[in-house]
């Protein structure tokens, strides 16, 4: 007969509350006027927004691209902002769907990111092989940073990466954090920007 032990778990916690926003997806891979990342506010209240960054140069003097949101960028409970590459590049991929913000001017009718000199000397481009997405508060302190491929990044567990092109990185479940990238984010054949995980 079938005998049956008793499970018995030992240190497991959940993750932590998240107080702040968050990078909930990242589309790369496709080429650089295709990229886009996704930001979530995954808090109970509205969060302002306004002053932060969002790049790849994952430091001050990397030769990578760091922008500004521009003012007035506000965040309701559970809302996500998706920054594009660029509009007709997003265009192309999802219906003629426009995204909240562009990095590179292509569309009168889409706001465009503020290069942010301080903090990166490039251009926005995410590297297939690996690369970094930083998301910087209103002071420069990286609120959300996600790794994948061959990237590294200080207290941040890298994610290998997409197997397919066309997928995206996918935070899930949506509201958790624990840095580590391989476990907060999966890779998504079915990318959703502008709309969250059920």
């Amino acid at each position: 007969p079938p005998v049956y032990f008793p499970a018995v778990f030992r240190g497991m916690e959940s993750p932590p509350i998240v107080n702040q926003s968050l990078i909930s997806e990242v589309y790369y891979a496709v080429g650089q006027r295709r990229d886009w990342v996704e930001i979530l506010n995954p808090t109970s209240w509205t969060l302002d927004i306004s002053g932060y960054k969002v790049g790849d140069a994952q430091g001050r003097h990397a030769f990578e691209g760091m922008y500004k949101l521009p003012p007035g960028t506000i965040l309701g409970p559970r809302e996500v902002l998706v920054v594009a590459s660029t509009s007709t590049g997003f265009r192309e991929d999802n219906q003629d769907q426009r995204p909240d913000l562009e990095i590179f001017g292509t569309d009168d009718l889409v706001l465009d990111m503020l290069r942010y000199a301080p903090w990166g000397e490039g251009d926005w481009h995410l590297a297939n092989d690996g690369d970094q997405v930083l998301l910087l508060d209103g002071s420069d302190r990286p609120v959300d940073v996600v790794a994948f491929g061959e990237a590294a990044y200080q207290g941040v567990v890298t994610h290998p990466g997409v197997s397919v092109y066309t997928h995206s990185l996918e935070r899930y479940p949506a509201w958790f954090d624990t840095d580590d990238c391989s476990v907060d984010f999966r890779d998504w054949p079915f990318p959703s920007p502008g709309e969250l995980p059920e």
